[in-house]
């Protein structure tokens, strides 16, 4: 069974410079996170990548996708 990705197609972050959503490490998650308070999807794509291993997703960095919301 495939999963149904097409919230994606509204996703914000389509439209952003990729490198933004994988700062070096230490790195800060400031601008993520404000363009992530615009995006109709956000928390679908959170609840999608709860796993990743990095990057930012759904406006959340590693860590901070451990915490709960």
């Amino acid at each position: 069974m495939s999963q149904d990705l097409s919230w994606m197609d509204e996703a914000v972050c389509a439209q952003v410079w990729g490198d933004l959503w994988f700062p070096e490490c230490g790195g800060h998650s400031i601008k993520p996170q404000r363009i992530r308070r615009t995006c109709p999807v956000a928390s679908e794509c959170l609840a999608y990548v709860l796993d990743a291993e990095y990057g930012i997703w759904g406006g959340r960095g590693q860590q901070a996708r451990k915490q709960p919301a």
